[in-house]
């Protein structure tokens, strides 16, 4: 793939507006297209996640990834608050904290 097809397979959340639709459902619509869609949540959550201009899989990958940090259990306690050192030391040495395929395969979807 070439550096010109991978700017445009690049990919962005933004210019739209939500409405709740009711039981998990939100109508989305597209202030550049017009167009309209409903979705679920989980699926706006991840849409509003999209900060930054990035290709699709890594947009996926840093979703399942901050929600996998946002899990951690009792992340105020001691021990909770070791295991995050850990994580933002292991960050600063380029490791991050895993993410299964199986965990971003609905979401890919």
């Amino acid at each position: 793939m070439t550096e010109k097809d991978w700017r445009q397979d690049r990919y962005r959340g933004f210019n739209f507006t939500t409405t709740p639709a009711g039981k998990g459902k939100v109508i989305v619509h597209s202030r550049r297209s017009g167009k309209s869609q409903i979705l679920t949540s989980a699926e706006v959550q991840f849409l509003l996640s999209c900060q930054r201009f990035n290709i699709p899989a890594d947009h996926v990958e840093n979703y399942c990834r901050n929600q996998k940090w946002k899990q951690l259990p009792n992340r105020k306690g001691v021990l909770g608050k070791l295991f995050q050192s850990l994580l933002r030391f292991a960050l600063q040495e380029g490791l991050e904290l895993p993410v299964r395929e199986k965990e971003m395969e609905s979401l890919r979807q």
